[in-house]
């Protein structure tokens, strides 16, 4: 059986191995409990703490949970150049593979430096314009995220069906969070006319949580790509016309 599976072709093979179950199953468990933990800290921040608990505050950048965010999707962009430089295939899988590699690097780099942050107070500042205008930066974004989405959905029809589901549902709660980006324009103005902050908190909590999750997901089926890829070389070796 092993040296059957070995000869099939590199894509989704039809009996997933039980390391790549376990791992998206793990996958699934730390993401879940990672948002859930993210938003109850950054809840109590929020509204019990007057937002003084800085560093498990999801809305703060530069705390725990940037670095959190920042290092999943750092990992899903080395798993990805690494799935890119194990696999045999030809030129044009390759490059998707470099590309989404790129650009989830680039998106972990935003967070680690706060670029969108700084590039919507200096779009804010040049127009002199209300502060909630700052949020429009992420017009700028959505050719960046639709190359990841692209990315991820090609290599989630290539994948076994349990990290098929776990990059499809990154895809979900990465197009979830930036819809609810979108609608902090909207939350930050009411913030700023009524004086009241709690549909703007909120809205940030909900998103914060859905990018966490989103970059767990990816990350873990990027990896398990990765882990079955290397398995399937391991049983070539093993086979009759390989190793010794």
């Amino acid at each position: 059986m092993l040296r059957a599976r070995a000869r099939l072709p590199v894509g989704a093979p039809k009996v997933e191995p039980e390391p790549v179950l376990r791992l998206a199953r793990a996958t699934v468990a730390v993401a879940v409990a990672a948002t859930v933990v993210q938003s109850l800290t950054t809840a109590v921040s929020l509204f019990a703490l007057d937002g003084s608990a800085e560093s498990l505050d999801a809305t703060i950048e530069g705390g725990l949970w940037t670095w959190a965010a920042a290092g999943s999707a750092l990992v899903a962009a080395v798993a990805a150049a690494a799935l890119a430089a194990a696999l045999k295939v030809g030129p044009s899988r390759g490059r998707r593979l470099w590309l989404l590699a790129g650009v989830l690097a680039f998106f972990s780099l935003d967070d680690w430096l706060v670029l969108h942050e700084e590039v919507g107070e200096w779009f804010r500042d040049e127009l002199g314009a209300p502060e909630y205008v700052g949020g429009l930066w992420v017009l700028a974004y959505p050719p960046l995220l639709l190359v990841a989405c692209w990315g991820l959905w090609r290599t989630a029809a290539e994948a076994s069906p349990s990290l098929r589901r776990l990059l499809l549902a990154s895809l979900v709660l990465l197009a979830a969070a930036v819809i609810v980006e979108f609608l902090g324009v909207g939350t930050k103005a009411i913030e700023e006319s009524t004086g009241n902050a709690v549909a703007h908190d909120l809205r940030a909590i909900v998103e914060e949580g859905a990018e966490l999750a989103a970059w767990v997901l990816a990350a873990g089926a990027l990896l398990g790509a990765l882990v079955a890829e290397a398995m399937r070389g391991g049983a070539r070796l093993s086979g009759p016309d390989g190793g010794a």
